[in-house]
């Protein structure tokens, strides 16, 4: 009886150590992925977005330069990305070949001397069982729309609404 408890607890604490890690890998990609962003280095970011979105956009080259233009024209208009910061992701649903979660980002913008907060939401994509992440910022899809951008996503997942930006007050 004893072997039969010792075999469950060291079964639940590899699941438990392997969806740890699997968390862990998400946001560091994460934070990779917002990295390459917030420096302009589009290149990069677009490498580590859903590759369906990419093919769908025309390619990569067509997609680094929509991004290279709607970076450019978003920083001439006075908006800049201050931090991208990932929180506690979904659970973690199989769709088709790929593991895929719901993770919430709190995005912080300056327009002028304003700070602006805003919590949104990306889909996060591993085709490897969640060694590496790609991932794609919700805000302009909806569970029907995404299906058309990711083939791969079974609505399993509900995808939230972006919370309203809130002004952050200066102290």
């Amino acid at each position: 009886m004893r072997s039969i408890f010792s075999i469950l607890f060291i079964t639940f604490i590899s699941f438990s150590i392997h969806a740890q890690s699997q968390v862990e890998l998400l946001i560091e990609d994460a934070r990779r992925f917002n990295a390459a962003f917030l420096k302009g280095d589009l290149d990069k970011y677009i490498d580590m977005t859903i590759p369906s979105v990419i093919e769908i956009a025309g390619g990569k080259e067509v997609m680094v330069a929509n991004a290279k233009a709607s970076f450019e024209m978003t920083t001439k208009s006075g908006l800049t990305f201050e931090s991208i910061e990932p929180l506690k992701p979904s659970k973690f649903m199989f769709a088709d070949k790929d593991l895929q979660s719901i993770l919430p980002q709190i995005i912080i913008t300056k327009v002028g001397e304003t700070k602006i907060s805003q919590k949104v939401y990306f889909l996060a994509s591993s085709s490897d069982e969640g060694k590496t992440w790609t991932f794609l910022n919700l805000e302009p899809y909806d569970t029907v729309s995404i299906k058309t951008y990711v083939p791969s996503y079974t609505g399993d997942i509900e995808i939230p609404t972006a919370d309203q930006p809130e002004v952050i007050k200066n102290k």
